[in-house]
């Protein structure tokens, strides 16, 4: 599926390596998922509650981040950038096809790793545009995922493209 998401990224550049540099920092992401029901057009889970066909879910991630970038030119700069941290999902109840029925489910909180490409262009003295060509996050399944009629319990992978602004202080 398709969704909008927010990333918010700060660094501190570290060392220059020849004309680029490295940095370290943190990044924290928000990221809107959903899916369907495709095997049942709803489930009832004991009385308790009706979990619709049409679930969401909200992703919620931090992550310590190193970045590495070196540039083409006088105002446009291309680098990568990798990170590790943790991830949980904001929800209400949890079904479908990728979890199993549950009213009031936990989750849990997993490890996740974050790569990505980033080109920015100079505008100024302090400002710059961004673009994250690609970013690739991948994480272990949610505590909860369901096995079949598809199997949701293995590696978990978001890919995304971005735009931006950053700030040089």
């Amino acid at each position: 599926n398709t969704g909008v998401g927010m990333m918010l990224l700060g660094t501190y550049r570290i060392a220059k390596i020849g004309s680029g540099g490295l940095a370290i920092g943190g990044m924290f992401s928000v990221a809107g998922d959903s899916w369907e029901n495709k095997s049942v057009p709803t489930q009832n889970v004991g009385g308790k509650c009706t979990i619709s066909s049409k679930q969401s879910a909200t992703a919620i991630a931090g992550y310590g981040m190193g970045t590495l970038s070196f540039p083409i030119s006088e105002k446009l700069k291309f680098g990568g950038m990798t990170g590790v941290g943790f991830t949980g999902i904001s929800h209400d109840e949890l079904g479908a096809d990728v979890f199993l029925p549950a009213c009031e489910p936990q989750p849990g909180i997993r490890p996740t790793f974050i790569f990505g490409a980033e080109l920015d262009y100079q505008i100024g003295s302090v400002f710059r545009l961004t673009a994250f060509p690609l970013t690739w996050q991948m994480q272990p399944a949610f505590e909860g995922a369901r096995g079949s009629p598809k199997d949701a319990t293995g590696i978990w992978m978001h890919f995304g493209i971005g735009v931006g602004v950053g700030v040089d202080l």
